[in-house]
């Protein structure tokens, strides 16, 4: 189906005070279309870093370098302030892990929905309405007419992630990159949140990065499966060889921490760090 994602050497830095800090250290990734990648490894390791730097939505202290960086067969770097932006809004969109951050507390889901719907759309505040209440909808929020003058305090976790993805979904992006959207949420919840991005991806045709730091979460939904530990990228290969191939030590040692829930089993979990890519290495 084509490329739609291809960045080469991506290296991203930042200042602390006189010294600077290289945080993703030449990493490689691509992507085709039609197609869900996770980038899976512990916090710190640069998953959201390098997508912040895709979006190009760094902290001001945060530079990125690369060779290469292509979406849909444009190089990102060449793109103007308003170029971005605009592509930001209507091609890829993001989430965060915390709704409720990423909500303002004083304005209702409505307003947050109506707001984003106009500012890509030219359409009447009325039409936004009524699109925003097809949104809820489409990601399974029930009595969306009345959820609409309802403020995010008043939605659980769940439902605040459900509002997010509906925002997202406002622009009809080609990308939806969702970074650790099940993190604070229950297992139940996790299977919904998850169950609603592989319906979207394939009902919608948006196609999905997801960024999490837990292998078990990916095992429903994603094709190819990308390994960061360190701002380096360990191990890329299908959901397949990650789970039941890995080749390196970290991924095995990412695998083994997660717990099994097998009745009788007691198993002393292994902590994962950094020997485990000084190994490999050796």
């Amino acid at each position: 189906m084509g490329n739609l994602i291809s960045i080469k050497n991506l290296q991203v830095d930042f200042k602390q005070d006189k010294d600077s800090v290289k945080v993703v250290k030449g990493i490689d990734i691509s992507m085709d279309k039609g197609e869900v990648l996770a980038i899976v490894g512990e916090s710190g390791s640069g998953k959201s870093v390098s997508m912040k730097a895709l979006m190009d939505i760094l902290p001001e202290n945060g530079k990125a370098y690369t060779d290469e960086m292509l979406f849909d067969g444009r190089e990102l770097k060449n793109l103007t302030t308003k170029e971005k932006r605009l592509l930001r809004g209507n091609e890829i969109a993001m989430i965060f892990q915390d709704p409720m951050t990423a909500l303002n507390p004083l304005k209702t889901v409505g307003a947050h929905l109506v707001e984003v719907i106009k500012r890509h759309h030219k359409i009447s505040t009325k039409e936004a309405k009524d699109e925003a209440i097809e949104m809820l909808k489409k990601v399974g929020i029930p009595s969306p007419e009345k959820r609409l003058k309802q403020y995010p305090h008043e939605f659980s976790g769940g439902m605040r992630q459900r509002v997010l993805i509906a925002m997202a979904l406002c622009s009809k992006p080609k990308l939806l990159i969702a970074d650790e959207p099940t993190t604070a949420l229950d297992v139940t919840i996790q299977a919904q949140i998850l169950k609603l991005l592989k319906s979207l991806h394939e009902t919608e045709g948006m196609d999905i990065i997801l960024i999490t730091h837990d292998l078990g979460v990916v095992a429903s939904i994603a094709d190819r499966i990308a390994v960061m530990n360190s701002g380096e990228i360990v191990e890329v290969g299908t959901k397949e060889e990650i789970l039941y191939s890995p080749k390196h030590a970290y991924t095995k040692a990412l695998l083994k921490a997660i717990p099994k829930c097998q009745k009788g089993e007691r198993e002393r979990l292994i902590q994962v760090d950094n020997t485990y890519v000084e190994l490999a290495r050796a």
